[in-house]
């Protein structure tokens, strides 16, 4: 056994005995692996790569003190940030920026040490931001961005050569809404700052309007956040734009379609950039042509009745994408990673889109001496609808270049821009930190069902082709505002709505989202660590991306209970129709379904830890501050009040929220809201309600473990916590026998009383012995193949604490 599963048996030993733990002088990791992974047929030479890695506590004293070792085994630069901290003070999470050498379709492999020292870069970035004037050096080129009025870059310098035409004034973001009128990004006062600024990487951030401040609110039509990454010595800038529309949402009797109310409709929405002097433009394929426009996902359901607009209409044109040149089109297909890249005598300029082709639509163009990234193109035969507190980010990569600079290099930066390369952290070292938690390391031997079935997120197992993905196909599970959701293809509709709605209704299952119900994207992040596969981060980085744009409100100008609170999933019984997952249609009470009665945000769906989880392992401030946005609703909204609760998972989803939100910003409120929350449960009670709060009260107890906390407060949220145990060992069998996933939900339950409980608790192995039996007589039910989506959710949401449990009772028995 390595000294790392070592560790982590005494860790868990401990945990189960609930002991506080000092920083381990034994058997903790000397050194942490990090694999980087580069699936393409191209080497990846000196690549930027951004990673976060958690830390078992005492790991290091500080973030300074941390090294990077190559896959030679030498230092290499590294800019170390830490995101997250121990109680007294020491690492839990860091962020690493360094550059990668991966051959082609293979991995390297780097080392995060303690005792010895990363040299320092041979080039580093030079960053000022002077009276709203931010310049920025990387080595390779000098930026000038004047945020004042934000035009994106008023000045590119590479070689000498200036590259942007400083005359051209119909540039930066350009809004042309639905009554023709043209609001512009660079009229309103901007606020501008470095973030996560170091010698490898930093991030200006820009934040501004776009058009007039009007109605009751005085909000303008849209607000912006632009985030534009430099890295040293490279002449790129990557660029995440968050387009939001600050306004309340419409809702009239509590149903929450478009077109009720409060939307920013757009014609067309670009980012235009000056560049005179182009004499070649080409597109990915490559072709020879000035613009690419992806009007439709090139699915074969891609008029999927899931892109209805406010009209039920589909504005969908044709399948795929199309070329031009000079307005003839030169070549077509279903499904493209945009590019486009422009050069002259003076040098030239790249631009590629993320995932170009599942945002559909999308456009990218060059005339008129000006690059055009359509984000929200207006050759759409649809108007597009932005709903009150909607956003969404689109990443961009802008490459600028000289005039002798190979065109074939600049495409193939390009290219590996649309696979980005993850460094996965070593999966025991993960588990030992107990940053993701609770778990254990992967067996295929004791549970090899359970892990196929796992897998089918993924990868396909068990004679079929389907996945959690390729169920997407279905429903095209694409478009600005879906990609990233995943199909509630668990659901049924009454007879009637199917025969009225038949194209609602593909195979019978109507079109709904299941969004991120008990906490799947979560799962996704801890199944793919503990396999160390990149393909599941890749899917829980745009499912999180999604999550955080569409699936929180972003806006004050709503009721206290709505305003930043949480989207929840289509509901029960009915397709999404205009909802277009959020809630509750009106075509819902028209078929008087039990769920029709309409309803936004609330404490019973408040599943968002994945949030926190996503801003730690990659950096995505997005992400950062959409999770505490739904915290503080959390925490201050109308409900958090015992009498508010009303569906009892909120109990739990709140309690988790506030741990996380504590871990995250060290703010006390947190912590206090999460002891007055457990104060207001006089009696434990069942169903998922009760598991929700037991793995709440499980995560709290850990942050006090882990910041060795064993007071008042601990005792008294483990002891209540074991009341729930207490009652989950009275229920009958009839309450977890009849789906797989009540068993999974019973025995998360019994087996974290097992694992916090004090070793003299009289219950704590009955919790054990029935909380085990209850998978351990179930593994062959778990079919190893493809499973509904919410079923796939709700499993691997609630099999970690049965999985530690296991392994914990098997270290007591080795004693």
């Amino acid at each position: 056994m390595s000294g790392q599963s070592v560790m982590m048996l005494v860790v868990l030993f401990a945990v189960a005995m609930g002991l506080a733990l000092a920083p381990p002088v034994w058997g903790a990791p000397k050194e942490i692996a990090l694999t980087v992974h580069n699936p393409l047929a191209v080497a990846r030479d000196a690549e930027p790569v951004t990673g976060g890695v958690p830390l078992v506590k005492g790991f290091a004293a500080r973030g300074d003190l941390l090294a990077l070792l190559g896959p030679d085994g030498k230092p290499v630069p590294v800019q170390i940030q830490v995101t997250g901290k121990y109680k007294d003070g020491t690492p839990r999470w860091v962020l690493l920026d360094f550059v990668s050498d991966v051959p082609a379709q293979d991995k390297a492999v780097y080392h995060l040490v303690t005792g010895k020292r990363s040299p320092a870069p041979k080039t580093t970035l030079i960053c000022k931001l002077a009276r709203g004037v931010a310049t920025i050096d990387t080595g390779a080129a000098k930026f000038r961005i004047d945020t004042r009025r934000f035009r994106l870059f008023d000045s590119v310098v590479v070689g000498g050569t200036e590259l942007i035409d400083k005359a051209d004034r119909n540039v930066g973001a350009i809004l042309l809404d639905d009554k023709g009128e043209t609001h512009t990004g660079d009229k309103a006062a901007t606020k501008a700052a470095f973030e996560d600024a170091g010698p490898l990487r930093t991030v200006l951030c820009v934040r501004g309007e776009i058009g007039p401040r009007t109605g009751p609110n005085k909000l303008p039509a849209a607000s912006f956040v632009c985030r534009m990454h430099f890295c040293a010595g490279r002449p790129e800038a990557r660029v995440f734009f968050t387009l939001q529309n600050p306004n309340a949402h419409n809702h009239p009797g509590n149903l929450w379609d478009l077109g009720s109310g409060g939307s920013t409709f757009i014609e067309d929405f670009s980012l235009r950039l000056p560049f005179a002097g182009g004499t070649r433009c080409r597109v990915a394929g490559p072709v020879d042509a000035n613009k690419l426009y992806q009007d439709s996902s090139g699915g074969r359901n891609w008029r999927s009745a899931n892109h209805i607009d406010k009209d039920y209409k589909i504005p969908v044109s044709f399948r795929g994408y199309r070329v031009y040149q000079a307005d003839k089109q030169v070549a077509e297909g279903h499904r493209i990673d945009g590019w486009l890249h422009v050069r002259g005598t003076k040098g030239g300029v790249a631009v590629g889109l993320r995932e170009f082709w599942q945002n559909f639509p999308k456009a990218l163009e060059y005339s008129d001496d000006r690059v055009r990234v359509g984000l929200w193109p207006g050759e759409y035969a649809g108007v597009h609808e932005l709903l009150g507190g909607e956003q969404k980010t689109h990443e961009m990569l802008f490459v600028f270049h000289g005039a002798k600079t190979k065109p074939e290099a600049v495409e193939e930066r390009m290219k590996t821009f649309h696979s980005p390369m993850y460094a996965m952290p070593d999966p025991e070292a993960v588990l030992a930190s107990n940053c993701f938690w609770p778990s254990a390391p992967l067996d295929r031997t004791k549970y090899k069902k359970l892990e196929e079935t796992c897998d089918i997120a993924v990868h396909p197992r068990g004679g079929s082709p389907e996945t959690m993905q390729t169920r997407w196909e279905y429903i095209d599970e694409y478009d600005w505002r879906h990609f990233g959701d995943t199909f509630a293809d668990n659901e049924n509709a009454p007879a009637k709505m199917r025969k009225d709605f038949p194209e609602h209704h593909p195979g019978g299952r109507p079109i709904s989202h299941f969004v991120n119900e008990y906490e799947g994207i979560y799962s996704i992040m801890l199944h793919g660590l503990r396999r160390g596969d990149p393909k599941w981060m890749w899917m829980a980085d745009v499912m999180c991306r999604h999550h955080a744009d569409i699936c929180v409100n972003h806006t004050s100008a709503d009721a206290p209970a709505y305003s930043h609170g949480p989207r929840m999933h289509t509901t029960h019984d009915t397709a999404a129709y205009r909802s277009t997952f959020r809630t509750y249609p009106i075509e819902a009470k028209r078929y008087g379904l039990q769920y029709g009665q309409g309803g936004g945000p609330n404490a019973g769906h408040t599943y968002h830890i994945c949030l926190a989880q996503h801003y730690w392992l990659t950096g995505d401030r997005v992400s950062r501050e959409a999770f505490l946005e739904v915290a503080n609703w959390a925490a201050d909204s109308p409900w958090f009040k015992k009498r508010m609760m009303g569906d009892k998972r909120g109990y739990g989803n709140f309690m988790i929220t506030f741990a996380y939100a504590y871990q995250l910003t060290g703010d006390k409120k947190y912590y206090d809201r999460a002891m007055t929350l457990s104060g207001w449960i006089d009696k434990p009670f069942s169903g998922l309600g009760g598991t929700l709060y037991a793995k709440g009260a499980a995560r709290f107890l850990q942050m006090k473990i882990d910041n060795g906390e064993i007071d008042d407060d601990y005792r008294k949220v483990r002891d209540l916590l074991m009341t729930f145990g207490d009652l989950y060992l009275t229920l009958p069998a009839s309450r977890w026998t009849r789906w797989l996933e009540q068993r999974c939900f019973h025995a998360e339950t019994l087996c974290l009383c097992y694992l916090y409980a004090p070793k003299d608790h009289p219950g704590r192995e009955k919790y054990y012995a029935k909380g085990a039996q209850i998978i351990d007589e179930a593994l062959n039910r778990f079919p190893g193949r493809y499973v509904a989506t919410k079923s796939w959710m709700m499993c691997f949401s609630n099999t970690g604490a049965y999985l530690r449990a296991k392994l914990v009772k098997a270290a007591e028995n080795a004693k």
